[in-house]
């Protein structure tokens, strides 16, 4: 996860970027594009609730498929970006 000043001449924010991978071993490619296309579904543009902040936006950046060296298993690296604001008190 990295986080980098948002704000603007008025508000308050920041950006997050984060990274969420999946890890298919036996389905091979196929099962590690259906995991991400399942998380990307579940998380790109939602409106989901952060106490304390405003979400103004949550995208998917990309995705990155691979086969793990190490293990030979297949990962999908899914990149996020989110703006937030801090919740009026």
């Amino acid at each position: 996860m990295r986080v980098d000043e948002f704000s603007t001449g008025t508000e308050a924010g920041a950006e997050h970027r984060f990274e969420i991978e999946v890890w298919s071993d036996e389905g091979g490619r196929k099962q590690a594009a259906s995991l991400a296309e399942a998380v990307r579904d579940a998380i790109h543009d939602r409106a989901l609730t952060i106490p304390g902040f405003h979400l103004i936006n949550l995208r998917h950046l990309r995705t990155r498929t691979g086969r793990e060296a190490k293990t030979r298993h297949i990962r999908s690296r899914l990149e996020f970006r989110a703006v937030l604001e801090p919740a009026a008190s």
